[in-house]
């Protein structure tokens, strides 16, 4: 498989072209982490924190910042990275038991949506004993704005953390 480098633009006009209908959901890998366990592959210089903090988790799909508003993005401005990785715990004596889904979307130079808006990327149910940390991996990392959405059968908080990296195209 060779790779090959293209432009924002140019790839804003693939996915133009592109049929609405190729576009699948895939589950999306869940492993146990530890908060320190991106450290060793990237260097501190390409790894940046673009989100931190708590949300609480219900039967409701919810943003990692905690709002049900469809239209607010998680995370903006991640275009320059390629991976983002969103770890974090979960409170409590029972194990973790939580569905995700990752929604992205591109917008112009004045932050408005291009296209339909939001695209699914991918979706998982993180599964870990109770508190233990856990790290998602979102490969695709070429997008403007990020929607990050949990919800939990029981109430209970979680803990994160949004990680991008360069290391992708590091030269």
């Amino acid at each position: 498989m060779s790779a090959e480098r293209i432009t924002r633009r140019e790839m804003l006009k693939r996915l133009i072209v592109a049929p609405i209908g190729a576009a699948a959901l895939v589950t999306l890998p869940v492993r146990e982490a530890s908060a320190a366990a991106l450290q060793p592959y990237y260097e501190p210089y390409f790894v940046a924190v673009l989100w931190e903090g708590r949300t609480r988790c219900d039967s409701l799909w919810r943003s990692l910042k905690g709002d049900v508003v469809a239209i607010l993005p998680t995370v903006q401005g991640a275009t320059p990275y390629d991976r983002l990785y969103w770890t974090g715990y979960a409170l409590g004596s029972a194990p973790v038991n939580v569905n995700m889904r990752v929604l992205a979307r591109a917008v112009d130079h004045n932050g408005v949506p291009l296209g339909n808006g939001w695209r699914s990327i991918g979706q998982a149910t993180i599964q870990t004993p109770p508190q233990r940390w856990f790290r998602v991996e979102i490969p695709e990392g070429h997008w403007d704005e990020y929607r990050i959405e949990v919800r939990s059968a029981t109430p209970r908080l979680v803990y994160s953390r949004v990680i991008a990296s360069q290391g992708y195209w590091k030269e």
